[in-house]
């Protein structure tokens, strides 16, 4: 089990760089107006990017795309998180699992919808045929890996635990075990409710809609008789 839990140590981490990594690579392609076709890398989509020169015009800026900038942010997270819980506690593994899940989440929105969902070219309008732009086999590829981590990362927060239990001699309790109780409690505890008949809920909200009603008069009254008193004092309108 020791050896699982290690190996699987190894794998997230690896994975999690690897979807990192993945992001240095060209993820979207479109054709040009002049009937070339250039590439975007991740880190272009996340950051922005001058594409003058590949599209031989005097401005041509990418805009950065936030969904991107986030899809990076959560991945370089996850790698540095399963990174230092390769060595420190499983509380670094249980972040790691958090950020993955939002990192495999994005990537794979961004990848079932089409380009010009979450890719702004506005900017590249005049030199690009937007409606080429499809995305590289890199990106299914980095989703995949993103899917992956989180798989595996998932499974070492299990195996770690297996590991712990068996260590600790049966004084701790597995998370599985943990979730089973919390079950049985939240059953036992739904139990003890006790819930209003229909002429209860009834009579309730008759009391709540009337004392409502007093609040509103209340107010009402107040505000008018202010308003009056400022005309009288002063000869102006309360408005």
């Amino acid at each position: 089990m020791k050896v699982l839990r290690d190996f699987l140590k190894v794998l997230t981490v690896v994975l999690a760089v690897a979807t990192l990594v993945a992001f240095f690579f060209p993820l979207v392609s479109v054709a040009t107006n002049a009937g070339d076709t250039i590439s975007l890398t991740g880190a272009e989509l996340a950051f922005g990017a001058d594409k003058s020169a590949a599209l031989g015009a005097d401005s041509a800026n990418l805009w950065k795309s936030g969904w991107f900038f986030a899809s990076f942010i959560f991945g370089a997270l996850t790698a540095i998180f399963a990174a230092v819980g390769f060595f420190k506690s499983q509380k670094w593994n249980g972040a790691a699992l958090v950020t993955g899940l939002i990192n495999a989440i994005i990537m794979l929105v961004i990848r079932v919808s089409t380009v010009g969902s979450y890719v702004d070219l506005r900017n590249l309008m005049s030199q690009i045929d937007a409606e080429s732009a499809s995305y590289n086999f890199t990106m299914t590829l980095m989703m995949i890996l993103s899917i992956a981590t989180l798989v595996i990362c998932a499974v070492m927060a299990l195996v770690r635990d297996k590991v712990a239990v068996m260590e600790s001699n049966g004084s701790k309790i597995s998370i599985p075990a943990k979730v089973k109780k919390f079950l049985r409690e939240y059953k036992s505890e739904i139990k003890k409710i006790v819930w209003p008949t229909g002429r209860s809920v009834v009579k309730n909200t008759i009391v709540v809609l009337v004392m409502c009603a007093i609040v509103l008069l209340l107010v009402w009254a107040v505000d008018t008789g202010m308003g009056e008193l400022l005309k009288l004092t002063y000869g102006v309108s309360a408005s």
